[in-house]
């Protein structure tokens, strides 16, 4: 998959630098978005769980779901080679490719973005801090404080993992140094899609 995504990428968008292609691949190729690729298939409904995943709604969970997905496109590829999964993969990415072009998408990877802004302001990168952990250990929340120069807390952000907790703080310092700054949320952009299909 990597190696189609990297040609699709270079062939829709040859005007992006080599950063912001990382970023679009790391987005496309990121469980949370095979997660919902795998949901317009209903992949989880056919998958074999054992009866303790069963219970616990295995072919719901995003790593399950999403691994599942990264199987049957090696099944394709052992099946029919890389053509087929070509053509398999254009089915499901194809509209993504289609909104990116339309709509103009910025990349949002706010962490990034924040540590570019502190490197220029203070030479240093922001620090992240795990402050609270909350729930089992299959459904945890995650509050984390983003700490600048002279451990200074900044913000923090809460998230489901600790990166998710760590891109929502960057986002919200980016939001305080720029209210105005017109961005488009790709998790908006996936549930909008999924939406429609």
């Amino acid at each position: 998959m990597g190696f189609y995504l990297c040609r699709r990428l270079v062939e829709e968008f040859p005007y992006l630098n080599e950063g912001d292609l990382s970023k679009l691949k790391a987005i496309l190729s990121s469980r949370k978005h095979l997660f919902e690729i795998s949901r317009t298939i209903s992949l989880g409904d056919f998958l074999f769980l054992g009866k303790g995943e069963k219970q616990d709604r295995g072919g719901e969970k995003m790593n399950i779901t999403s691994s599942a997905f990264e199987a049957v496109i090696a099944a394709v590829f052992l099946d029919g080679g890389l053509p087929k999964v070509e053509l398999f993969l254009d089915r499901f990415f194809d509209p993504f490719f289609e909104q990116l072009r339309e709509k103009r998408i910025k990349i949002n990877d706010y962490k990034s973005e924040a540590q570019e802004l502190f490197q220029k302001v203070w030479g240093m990168a922001p620090i992240y801090l795990v402050d609270e952990e909350h729930g089992p250990d299959h459904d945890k929340l995650f509050t984390v404080v983003m700490v600048g120069p002279n451990n200074n807390k900044l913000v923090e952000g809460r998230g489901r993992t600790k990166k998710d907790a760590e891109q929502t703080a960057a986002k919200l310092y980016i939001q305080q140094l720029f209210p105005d700054k017109n961005r488009m949320d790709f998790d908006a952009f996936f549930i909008e899609f999924s939406e429609k299909e």
